[in-house]
């Protein structure tokens, strides 16, 4: 199970050329802003024709991409990831009533 990335990070073009996320204490970007986050790595891979790091920017399977929302999450390494997702409804169901029977 996938966590929400606490921290701050910033997006950088790697070494193969790619525009990737990074651990980065003095980054701009967090979970709170991630819609920034995902509208600037957007840019940058149209702007500079760079393709996206795989580990870095992941849509799901059977992803609707018309209602996706980005979400900052921590890879099982820990490394920040932006990943576009469907959004999640909650529903709440009514409790039972408990019966004491001794």
């Amino acid at each position: 199970m996938s966590k929400v990335f606490r921290g701050s990070v910033s997006i950088v073009k790697n070494t193969k050329g790619e525009i990737a996320l990074k651990k980065d204490a003095d980054g701009v970007f967090n979970a709170e802003n991630v819609t920034e986050l995902h509208a600037k790595f957007m840019s940058y891979v149209k702007d500079l024709k760079a393709p996206a790091n795989k580990w870095s920017y992941w849509i799901p399977e059977n992803t609707d991409m018309k209602s996706a929302v980005p979400v900052l999450m921590a890879d099982r390494f820990g490394n920040p990831r932006l990943t576009m997702m469907s959004p999640v409804t909650i529903i709440t169901a009514a409790k039972a009533k408990v019966t004491k029977l001794a």
